[in-house]
């Protein structure tokens, strides 16, 4: 187990915070299968941790697609709107985790290589978006998550250390990440990303399904 001594949170969303990963699992379907083309779970898992540009422009040069990266990213956003406007629901005690932080003072932020047209609508229909200190999206950053630099940045924009802040991610390089800048990292085991299981527990300091522990955990804190 982790030391749960610490003093901020920061969250993805997709796969983690929110239960979203079925929905980008659709989108690519969609669009692939529109052209043609098979989804395989090595295309879905190099797409993952990018934004938005960059798997598009991945995308073009992978399928030698003769389409504007403009264009997909589009239909991408087009496909996807719609399910974090109305039904995209946080993970179980995601809602109640977050608020219990903000009750006890503890800093949290999201860290997220999503677009804000998309998560925000999601966490105001959830009631949390006006709780975080820091977001840090795809707009304030330049690269994915295969380099730290969203963690750092955003660890600095709450003012704390790197190992005095929990990292909740879904995605193995965003662990991989995270842990190499000295975060302490949780990794999220979606049910959508089955072949990452293994991955995640070899390389994550813990591991976890929702955030009913950790809620839990913080509570009893309280009661002391």
């Amino acid at each position: 187990m982790i030391d749960r001594s610490y003093k901020a949170c920061i969250f993805d969303l997709d796969g983690t915070l929110l239960d979203s990963m079925g929905v980008w699992r659709y989108v690519d379907e969609v669009f692939l299968g529109k052209r043609g083309l098979p989804f395989t779970e090595e295309y879905a898992r190099a797409v993952s941790f990018m934004k938005l540009n960059l798997a598009a422009d991945y995308t073009v040069e992978l399928f030698g697609l003769d389409e504007k990266p403009e264009d997909i990213i589009k239909e991408w956003l087009d496909l996807a709107r719609h399910e974090f406007t109305y039904n995209i629901q946080p993970k179980p005690y995601g809602v109640e985790y977050i608020r219990l932080l903000k009750e006890k003072n503890i800093p949290i932020a999201v860290a997220t290589s999503s677009q804000k047209e998309l998560y925000m609508p999601a966490l105001k229909r959830i009631g949390i978006f006006e709780l975080f200190d820091v977001i840090m999206d795809s707009d304030k950053i330049d690269c994915g998550k295969d380099k730290p630099d969203i963690f750092v940045k955003t660890a600095l924009a709450l003012g704390v250390k790197p190992e005095e802040c929990l990292v909740f991610e879904d995605t193995v390089n965003g662990i991989l990440s995270a842990k190499s800048a000295g975060f302490v990292t949780v990794g999220f085991l979606d049910e959508h990303q089955p072949q990452y299981r293994e991955e995640l527990i070899k390389n994550a300091d813990c591991t976890a399904a929702n955030f009913k522990e950790f809620y839990e955990e913080l509570a009893a804190q309280a009661c002391v």
